[in-house]
């Protein structure tokens, strides 16, 4: 019970922390507030970034745990003497997040370890389903001691397994922050792997939350919606299979978009202010360093939709003035080119290994392949369908019965054409620019000849964004739009608003039932580690340590 405790509730604070003093300090840098829900996420992602340039190098892969320790602790000190940039949500100083956002990262935190929190001991998900998370674990020690190299590893199964399964190209920033969760806490890395993605959907939900926001007029709907759309079925069932690399792609996805959101409401004069495009950047480096040039799928799409917002005159505006004016380009060339350079910055890891991995493919592509290469651990191709956020089988790879899917789905996709056009007609396109790269994203991964495989993990990362949309348009419709109440209490209910009241109602209650649904039946297909046998490997460990190579006859 001491180890569930420390791995999902010490841990989850620690990395809570390093994300908040990161946070506070790339506020600082960029001179801007990055508001409470989006401090965390925007922290990790910075500290995902410092590390994966550290750990980059075997020279400098040692001093990443004290660095980001390091800084957490200055980040934290400035909250305490007061020096924080101006926070959004009100509140006192030490409040960095906010209740309701907090809630709904809690509770996403929660429905995400409910397979591990109810065995009532740490261990993970995924035994022998797929059979990568022993690979990431091995992975995750020798890169924070030893960055790419092995050359100091004496030869075992512990090296091949590096250089086999991972090789000199393989993009790392998903196992950053494990291995700097490791490091702060001391606890066993295999106890807090779960609770690592449980924290990726905990940042889903704060960045869903700070994108919603400016929409949703109530905060305790905003939390709702938030808490839903951290889980779809397809991400769900890809942490219960051990999917790291989907899960922190999936919250740095979000976190970017929620970042961009913020510029394209930016009054003209303020586009011209590099520094403030600060925090963009590091997201898109963090997702870049996760999923290597196959991050450009999103990355590429996000910065092309912010360009053109930018450019065209239609969208400039003059501060509290609606009219429409043409500005000089040049400000906003000089900040788009400062975001490629920032962004270019972060991804040094990505640079270092390039032609390597371009000259390798990295499998990326179905050319050349096998079917069970192109399948990897998949039984079929999965379906875009499972972009919906809703797919009620026990497990993610079969086919989902047909008359609920398609009663579902079509909710869906048609709440969140709802919550795209009402939000945009309100200036606010954030969502729609997240449920569009999202979608443009898995477009080119799928023209471009993408195995199955690869499509499945652009699938999953993409999922929380037309759930996002789906749950927003529903809000709308049900009367939680900014402007549509007075007070937290309620919407303003009218006679001539009852109907779609209820209608928006109706379609919130069976989006959300259906997102419970799904996941509850993945819940009870879910394969537990065994706690007992793991325990007793690390114990036969301790015991030949140093002696000598051990054959133990387990898969």
């Amino acid at each position: 019970m001491i180890s569930l405790l420390l791995a999902w509730v010490f841990f989850p604070v620690v990395l809570g922390a390093v994300g908040a003093g990161w946070g506070v300090l790339v506020e600082h840098a960029c001179g801007r507030s990055l508001g409470g829900a989006l401090l965390i996420p925007t922290g990790l992602a910075a500290a995902l970034v410092v590390t994966g340039t550290l750990t980059a190098f075997a020279g400098s892969a040692p001093a990443a745990v004290p660095v980001i320790g390091v800084g957490a602790v200055a980040g934290l000190l400035v909250v305490a003497f007061g020096a924080r940039v101006g926070a959004a949500e009100p509140g006192p100083r030490w409040a960095l997040v906010g209740r309701w956002p907090l809630l709904a990262a809690v509770g996403a935190l929660v429905f995400y370890g409910a397979p591990v929190l109810l065995t009532g001991q740490a261990t993970f998900t995924g035994f022998v389903k797929l059979d990568d998370t022993a690979t990431w674990l091995n992975v995750t020690d020798i890169v924070m001691h030893h960055g790419r190299s092995v050359t100091s590893l004496p030869a075992s199964t512990f090296r091949l397994l590096f250089e086999g399964d991972v090789g000199p190209s393989y993009p790392l920033g998903a196992f950053m922050l494990l291995g700097i969760g490791h490091g702060l806490t001391g606890i066993n890395s295999a106890w807090i792997f779960q609770p690592y993605e449980a924290c990726c959907g905990a940042a889903i939900a704060l960045s869903v939350y700070a994108l919603v926001r400016p929409v949703i007029g109530s905060r305790r709907i905003c939390a709702l919606i938030a808490f839903l759309a951290a889980q779809p079925a397809l991400l769900y069932g890809y942490s219960l299979w051990g999917g790291i690399k989907e899960m922190t792609a999936a919250f740095l996805l979000v976190t970017g978009v929620a970042l961009a959101s913020r510029h394209l409401r930016d009054a003209p004069e303020r586009i011209r202010d590099t520094r403030a495009l600060l925090p963009l950047a590091i997201a898109a480096g963090a997702l870049i360093q996760t999923f290597s040039i196959g991050a450009g799928g999103w990355v590429a799409p996000a910065i092309a939709l912010l360009a053109v917002a930018w450019f065209v005159p239609w969208l400039a505006r003059d501060g509290a003035a609606k009219a429409k004016r043409i500005v000089t380009p040049w400000p906003r060339v000089a900040a788009l080119g400062g975001l490629g350079a920032m962004t270019a910055l972060f991804v040094i890891p990505v640079w270092t290994v390039l032609s390597t991995f371009l000259g390798h493919d990295a499998g990326l592509f179905s050319e050349g392949q096998s079917q069970a290469e192109r399948l990897g651990n998949l039984i079929q191709p999965l379906s875009g369908w499972q972009l919906a956020g809703i797919w009620p089988v026990g497990d993610f790879r079969f086919t989902a019965p047909t008359l609920p899917s398609v009663l579902l789905i079509g909710l869906v996709v048609l709440a969140a054409v709802v919550g795209i056009v009402w939000a945009g007609r309100r200036r606010e396109l954030g969502i729609a620019l997240y449920v569009i790269v999202s979608l443009t994203s898995c477009a080119i991964f799928y023209l471009t000849g993408a195995s199955p495989w690869v499509i499945g993990k652009a699938l999953s990362s993409s999922s929380p964004a037309l759930l996002t949309a789906a749950l927003t348009g529903a809000a709308l419709l049900a009367g939680f739009g900014r402007g549509s109440q007075d007070t937290e209490a309620g919407p303003v209910r009218s006679a001539k608003r009852l109907p779609a009241i209820a209608g928006g109602t109706a379609a919130l209650v069976a989006i959300a039932f259906g997102v419970l649904w799904s996941n509850a039946l993945a819940y009870n297909n879910v394969t537990i580690a065994p706690r007992d046998r793991l325990a007793e490997m690390q114990h036969i460990g301790e015991l030949v340590n140093g002696k000598g190579p051990t054959f133990i006859n387990l898969y």
